[in-house]
């Protein structure tokens, strides 16, 4: 190949590196595309009802909560939510894990009627404790504004799968305007708690396998770690949101093993990844932002016009 012929070729290897990466340059273009909310903490899947999408309710009126709800207890862990004028519904849900099967529980739930109504029809023994429904009892005393309840079955009840709904309440919210700032407590007491092991040959309580977890409404710490328990409280989503609230699309505190109270958590909205960059559509991208594409193009550069200056110099001598 001749110089000429040379001296052309890679002038046209410059060229059209220089218009391939201002092309490439100019396509890359992006537009915003935002990544799924990071998730908070896996709920049950059974526990919490569905509240309705926030994007379809009406903007708050309000530059405060309308309503706090605190849901604490004895053995279970705290948890608050913030709530708008537009709620009209809150459920409450303390949930078990043990290592033994139950044996009897009796707790009571306390509430404010003056601001959270239990309806019956919305509370059935299948809602309010699946796995004792057949071996339960719940009552309302609406004089002291409480819920009683007692279930024991020597066939003992199986919380050791999973986390399980021990109690789960669901109230309505009484009508609040936005000039309102409630808040209320949902209290549950466990009274008397006791796990125990089933007989291998006809599945019954063993007698000498009884452990008392709660005792006149007093945890008993050791047997507590014998027994490996772990239990949670959720609250509906809030759906009131400021910067300066801790509110979360899923309200909830867990405690761990063998933890009798968890601490106050108040947790913030799942936090939003960083947009991320994405190419237009219908225009396949390498990501510009590599640093050895970079590189390369400089180096062919670099070699190119090397190659066309030693040639140019040997011409200049050469005449």
């Amino acid at each position: 190949m001749s110089k000429r012929a040379l001296s052309l070729a890679l002038t046209v290897i410059i060229t059209t590196s220089i218009l391939f990466c201002a092309l490439f340059t100019a396509r890359a273009e992006d537009v915003t595309v935002p990544e799924t909310a990071l998730p908070a903490s896996e709920p049950v899947s059974d526990l919490a009802r569905e509240e309705e999408p926030l994007e379809t309710r009406p903007v708050s009126k309000a530059n405060h909560p309308v309503l706090t709800v605190i849901a604490i207890s004895n053995f279970f862990g705290r948890t608050d939510a913030y709530y708008d004028e537009y709620t009209k519904e809150v459920t409450v849900t303390y949930n078990l894990k043990a290592t033994k099967r139950l044996l009897n529980t009796q707790w009571e739930l306390q509430y404010d009627s003056s601001i959270l109504h239990f309806d019956a029809a919305k509370n059935p023994a299948a809602s309010i404790c699946p796995l004792m429904q057949s071996s339960c009892l719940a009552e309302n005393d609406t004089e002291h504004d409480r819920i009683l309840f007692s279930a024991s079955n020597l066939k003992l009840f199986d919380f050791t799968g999973r986390q399980s709904v021990f109690a789960r309440i669901v109230f309505d919210v009484v009508d609040l305007s936005p000039s309102d700032a409630e808040i209320t407590k949902v209290d549950l007491t466990v009274n008397e708690l006791s796990v125990s092991e089933p007989n291998p040959v006809d599945g019954l309580s063993l007698s000498d396998k009884v452990t008392s977890l709660v005792t006149a409404g007093k945890v008993m710490e050791k047997t507590m770690d014998k027994s490996l328990v772990t239990k949670s409280t959720h609250l509906t989503p809030s759906t009131y949101y400021e910067s300066d609230l801790p509110s979360t699309a899923d309200q909830a505190v867990t405690t761990a093993p063998p933890t009798t109270v968890a601490p106050t958590v108040a947790t913030q909205p799942p936090p939003t990844a960083p947009a991320k960059k994405a190419p237009k559509e219908g225009f396949e991208l390498i990501d510009t932002g590599k640093w050895y594409i970079a590189l390369l193009i400089l180096v062919v550069l670099l070699v190119c016009s090397t190659v066309l200056f030693v040639l140019r110099k040997r011409d200049i001598y050469n005449d």
